[in-house]
């Protein structure tokens, strides 16, 4: 989000807006060891009305292997809990990143 110049905290401050987790899975691959450097990669897999999903992977930095798959379900509600449309500036950011 800050890559398009977006902040979450700005969706909730400005718009009264969170994107709340209802689901998630992860697949397990291979082991991560501590202090291994690890990176996440992350990516809009679809976006219908106030509901996103978001996929995963984590890799092992020195040698790029993948221990980690994974996907998260997402609803977008307002302060209540109760489901909201995502607010423009937001919703036409991601729609590019569906494209990209």
């Amino acid at each position: 989000m800050r890559s398009a110049g977006l902040e979450y905290k700005r969706l909730e401050e400005d718009f009264g807006c969170m994107i709340a987790v209802v689901k998630a899975q992860a697949r397990y691959r291979a082991p991560a060891r501590y202090d291994d450097e690890l990176v996440v990669r992350t990516w809009l897999r679809s976006m219908r009305g106030s509901v996103l999903k978001m996929a995963y992977e984590v890799v092992r930095a020195l040698d790029g292997v993948l221990l980690c798959t994974g996907e998260t379900t997402h609803i977008v509600v307002d302060r209540t809990m109760s489901r909201c449309a995502l607010p423009q500036p937001y919703k036409e950011a991601f729609r590019s990143w569906l494209d990209a």
